[in-house]
């Protein structure tokens, strides 16, 4: 089994990658209740479900997860799911590149981000001109304090961004979300 081959008697967290249609759905997470049950995962949890299906299946399965995308750019519903009370795993701090500074528009880039639809909305290049830089978006996603933030860096060079979190003034806050919305 992959236990074995990892050399382990459990996983810490196993989680459902997307949602699924209908009732297989709530088969998936019954098995992933019994595999915990078993004592093959410490936790389970899920990822990428939207507010309403995450709401749902919060309430129904013994969920601890959601790993969901969080950035300037995409922060709709997190007010809300902050009240479901799971940890929540954030990843694309920088909405896949497109709030590192170099880009302004769809334009400017040359892979298939550019059907992000979030570039097409009237506040992107708004947003992009606003930011002093990625150091302040990535600030803005930690100090949202979601339990981990997974960041996806193209040298070890780029690490060293981390050392320039730091809070982001209310003021200035605000008028990111704004902006962002």
């Amino acid at each position: 089994t992959i236990l074995r081959r990892l050399g382990r008697d459990s996983l810490d967290v196993l989680m459902l990658h997307w949602p699924v249609e209908g009732e297989n759905l709530y088969r998936s997470l019954r098995s992933l209740e019994k595999l915990s049950a078993g004592g093959k995962a410490k936790e389970i949890g899920v990822s990428n479900f939207p507010l309403s299906l995450l709401s749902s299946v919060a309430a129904d399965f013994d969920i601890k997860y959601h790993e969901r995308p969080l950035s300037l750019l995409w922060a709709k519903d997190w007010e809300e799911e902050r009240l479901l009370g799971l940890r929540t795993l954030a990843y694309a701090p920088l909405g896949m590149g497109l709030l590192s500074g170099k880009y302004r528009s769809a334009d400017d880039i040359s892979d298939e981000r550019k059907m992000i639809k979030a570039l097409s909305s009237p506040s992107f290049s708004s947003l992009a001109d606003y930011l002093s830089g990625p150091e302040e978006a990535l600030s803005w996603v930690y100090g949202e304090r979601p339990y981990g933030v997974i960041s996806g860096f193209s040298s070890e060079n780029d690490l060293t961004i981390l050392d320039s979190i730091e809070a982001i003034p209310d003021e200035r806050k605000s008028k990111l979300m704004d902006l962002s919305r």
